[in-house]
């Protein structure tokens, strides 16, 4: 088939205004992170976010098998870094990821006394396109439990995780998000430890055309602060 100039030139109009809205559609114009009213644990697909209340019947050396640091007499234990979402899709084993932050030598949170109830904090990140579309939502869920004492001594810290809350992704949109546990300190004393644990989260979007990394850092401590950087 032969066209004519008239129509070569129409199909490619056609097709650059094609490609234009595309970009568009594949282009983040804005991004937002608000923190939400926690409505309390729940569910989200096949994760139960109950599975990380203090369970009794879990093995006693349960947060020692992987030790990260030691600071002044507390150790990080647990968890270095664990993906959150992979593909879209939450990541099952999530609920059973944490890190703790426990006076050194001892095998377990269930050693130390006092606990307070957890502290759980959520967030959402909303992204939109050139068009108004929010083409990405993500709330996430960042929970420790604090004040844990050893012979009646310190504030240390158990459980520090990160859990997926809501997700909700565009077509053509890739979205990853990962938990990396950072530096741990001690806010008191050699004789009244305070633990402080530096907790980060990581995301990516990706599309045929962009690629964007974004993340928020976050600081517990064993007296119950949070703090957000």
């Amino acid at each position: 088939m032969i066209c004519s100039s008239n129509n070569a030139h129409a199909f490619g109009k056609k097709r650059k205004a094609h490609n234009d809205q595309d970009e568009k559609y594949f282009t983040i114009a804005s991004e937002e992170i608000v923190e939400l009213e926690d409505q309390g644990f729940g569910t989200m697909g096949n994760l139960d976010y109950m599975a990380l209340e203090f369970d009794p019947e879990l093995p006693s050396n349960f947060h020692i098998m992987n030790p990260v640091s030691t600071v002044e007499g507390i150790i990080t234990i647990g968890s270095k870094i664990w993906k959150i979402i992979e593909a879209n899709k939450p990541v099952v084993n999530v609920v059973h990821q944490s890190a703790s932050a426990l006076p050194q030598g001892v095998d377990s949170w269930l050693d130390l006394e006092n606990w307070q109830p957890p502290v759980s904090k959520v967030y959402m990140v909303k992204y939109k396109n050139l068009y108004g579309m929010e083409v990405v939502r993500y709330s996430f869920r960042v929970m420790f439990t604090h004040s844990g004492q050893f012979n009646g001594k310190g504030r240390y810290i158990s459980k520090v995780s990160a859990m997926p809350a809501d997700l909700a992704v565009s077509w053509g949109y890739t979205f990853n998000s990962e938990a990396v546990v950072g530096d741990t300190v001690n806010l008191g004393t050699l004789d009244s430890p305070v633990a402080g644990m530096e907790l980060t989260i990581n995301w990516k979007v990706d599309t045929v055309m962009r690629h964007m990394n974004q993340s928020e850092t976050f600081f517990v401590t064993g007296d119950g602060r949070f703090d957000r950087h």
